[in-house]
């Protein structure tokens, strides 16, 4: 027979970062076995700068959006790859903001955008091989589509543009850069 597990009463904010600050791992584990933290107590975990109570947390939660940006800010990269969750969008864009595409590679490898600004943000790194490998997985957000065709990458839109159908709004932006050829195209493989 299974032992039954006594529930464990949920501290208030200031007594997680104090459980934080105490420094006792087995303790933290057993409370965050069945308590998220407060986003206070998760800011906490990375000013105690106890990398091993952080990784067992986000062994059973995710982080709170902020939380996540402060992951970013650290510039451990390794933190991010041990993060078994898709990013908050503003830490998305806190992600691409920081212009670290080889981080931002290891990302996308595991994750899409759930950020429409983050999307469009990326598009910019200029790295031809990650774009295309991003875009044979997912489809553009609408904004983001219009993004790709302003930066004129003829060859990236006519790859993307094989993949999926463009947005109204991405067409529209075609027509403004009077690139006919590509609008032809690509109505031509989607039959409008």
């Amino acid at each position: 027979m299974k032992k039954k597990i006594k529930p464990i009463q949920r501290f208030s904010p200031a007594e997680e970062v104090e459980l934080i600050e105490a420094g006792d791992i087995e303790l933290f584990e057993l409370y965050i076995a069945q308590c998220l933290l407060s986003k206070k107590a998760q800011m906490e975990l990375f000013k105690a700068d106890n990398l091993k109570m952080l990784k067992a947390y986000i062994k059973w939660w995710p982080l709170s959006a902020d939380a996540e940006i402060e992951m970013l800010k650290l510039r451990n990269s390794g933190m991010l790859d041990d993060y078994p969750y898709s990013l908050h969008p503003d830490a998305q864009i806190e992600l691409v903001e920081l212009g670290n595409w080889e981080l931002v590679k290891r990302y996308v490898a595991k994750f899409s955008f759930s950020s429409a600004v983050a999307e469009a943000k990326f598009l910019q790194c200029g790295d031809y091989d990650l774009l295309k490998s991003y875009m044979e997985k997912n489809y553009l957000y609408p904004n983001a589509e219009v993004k790709l065709v302003k930066l004129g990458n003829v060859q990236l839109i006519k790859d993307y543009i094989q993949l999926c159908p463009l947005s109204k709004q991405a067409r529209l932006e075609l027509q403004k850069f009077k690139n006919l050829n590509l609008l032809e195209y690509h109505d031509t493989m989607w039959h409008i």
